[in-house]
């Protein structure tokens, strides 16, 4: 695998931060879940647990399904307008 210490931040939201970095000439982008402390708060109070993608393999799988899934719905209802980003794996 590529040097993933030379990643570039380029984005965030309310639960993750997005870092870019290449691997063999390759660009990745790699989502890693962090939760702000709202967040974090408003998850604990309404489900009693974090975001689930901090703890929980089986929810980051479903999340991967949801998304090849949702990739084959896009290209079906806007052909070549609307692509989403490819999902490789998960750490």
């Amino acid at each position: 695998m590529g040097n993933s210490q030379n990643r570039k931040f380029i984005g965030s939201g309310r639960s993750a931060k997005v870092f870019l970095w290449e691997d063999d000439g390759r660009k990745i982008a790699t989502k890693t879940f962090t939760g702000e402390k709202v967040s974090k708060l408003v998850l604990f109070v309404l489900t009693g647990a974090g975001n689930p993608y901090t703890w929980c393999e089986d929810a980051i799988i479903c999340a991967r399904a949801r998304r090849r899934l949702l990739t084959n719905l896009c290209a079906y209802w806007f052909g070549d307008s609307l692509s989403l980003p490819t999902t490789w794996q998960h750490r």
